[in-house]
């Protein structure tokens, strides 16, 4: 029984080791594997969740060059995740070489958030943030994801506002976390750490390996704290005139038409004006009722600060999920005034909490932008009380469903109850 026993452990410990040499490399090849999205153009705010879903063949498992090291991690998988903390603090603190560093850190730290709470983990993080920069900064924004994400949890928006400061300061290259991290930030309502980050990101752009899809991306983030600043100096000629200065000295498109798009948008953003909009002039697909789906949604960003009381990048972040519904297949303006299916909807949101995204937060933002959608256009006439009735049912089922799909990673998401709708 004892030799039985022994070889049950030696082959567990071997698919231990598996599988930390899948997860290595999976997270390795996520950072350049990803392949953007067929996106629609006109409706493009934010990139595709399927980024994720895409890896090349796992690498094959590789035995640890050093026992010692082996038998470490082989312990490390052995016990909890508060005892995977003090093993990591006991490292920390040991005088280890370059073998040891490479194999411990950061992988060992990822793992040990998993069955950690996580004002313990982030405690280590704020650990070695400040004591042992070289290690935190290898995994910089996941990191700062981890805390960025507690921090909302417990309230804490003072420890956000440093950690995002210094973090930015020190940011070499972006990954696949930072669009998820600045996205969280806006729809938090925290323009200032959102746009620190963003700026942060357009400095090392040209240091980043990045597809298509995240430079375009990128460039939305920081085009509306832009546009937002743009805004806020009272959207005049003179205010745009500066923001058509500043986008051109970062290559933005400034063919006439885009140039007078932009200048309708911060119109719109403003209130200075509000189209009495009628339905054939949002259905169909032809460019012009494009670009009137695309103003109408402007109107809706100044509809939810002025209405909703929502902050101005949050209502940007909003106003970017409704345009995502729009780009895809399954719901479009007619959807909108007719009534959403609960299957398009379901469809879109399924893609949200897709395989190994880690943007699972965009799935209950995008039924609260969605909400505040219709209740836009029923007060703009558009929609009648029947079809806003059908959708806002539709939205609370499928509310109901993700809570019980996400259950305790829900409370994750509980900053985005600031932005729900009135009862």
């Amino acid at each position: 029984m004892a030799s039985s026993n022994k070889k049950v452990r030696k082959d567990q410990k071997k698919r231990d080791r598996q599988k930390r040499a899948i997860a290595k490399e999976k997270r390795r090849q996520v950072r350049s594997a990803a392949e953007p999205s067929n996106q629609d153009a006109q409706f493009a705010d934010s990139p595709s969740d399927e980024l994720f879903s895409n890896f090349k063949k796992d690498a094959p498992d590789k035995e640890a060059a050093n026992p010692a090291i082996e038998q470490w991690w082989d312990r490390f998988h052995d016990v909890d995740g508060p005892q995977r903390v003090s093993m990591l603090k006991e490292q920390l603190h040991a005088d280890l070489d370059k073998e040891w560093r490479e194999s411990l850190f950061p992988d060992a730290i990822f793992e040990a958030e998993q069955g950690t709470d996580s004002s313990d983990y982030v405690s280590l993080l704020e650990t070695l943030a400040v004591e042992h920069r070289q290690i935190y900064d290898l995994g910089l924004l996941w990191f700062l994801k981890s805390r960025v994400d507690h921090y909302l949890l417990v309230g804490d928006d003072d420890k956000i506002v440093t950690a995002v400061k210094q973090d930015a300061a020190a940011l070499s290259e972006t990954n696949e976390a930072y669009f998820g991290i600045v996205s969280t930030l806006r729809l938090a309502g925290m323009a200032g750490s959102a746009d620190t980050l963003a700026a942060a990101g357009m400095r090392v752009m040209d240091t980043s390996d990045l597809m298509p899809w995240a430079i375009n991306e990128m460039f939305h983030f920081f085009q509306d704290s832009q546009v937002r600043q743009c805004v806020h100096d009272g959207g005049d000629a003179k205010a745009i005139a500066r923001l058509e200065s500043i986008l051109e000295e970062h290559d933005a498109n400034m063919d006439a038409d885009a140039v007078q798009l932009r200048a309708e948008m911060i119109r719109r953003l403003t209130g200075e004006t509000k189209t009495k909009w009628v339905r054939n002039q949002l259905l169909g697909t032809s460019k012009q009722t494009r670009v009137n789906c695309y103003l109408l949604c402007f109107e809706f960003s100044h509809w939810l600060i002025a209405q909703r009381d929502i902050p101005p990048v949050a209502a940007d972040e909003l106003r970017g999920f409704v345009l995502q519904t729009l780009s895809g297949d399954g719901i479009s303006m007619r959807s909108y005034l007719d009534g959403i299916s609960k299957t398009a909807l379901e469809k879109q949101l399924v893609s949200e909490l897709g395989f190994m995204s880690l943007d699972r937060f965009k799935a209950p933002a995008t039924l609260i932008a969605v909400e505040h959608f219709v209740m836009f256009l029923s007060e703009a006439e558009l929609v009648s009380t029947k079809s806003l009735s059908r959708t806002r049912d539709v939205i609370a089922a499928l509310d109901a469903q993700l809570r019980q799909v996400l259950n305790q990673e829900w409370r994750f998401f509980s900053f985005l109850d600031r932005l729900r709708t009135p009862a």
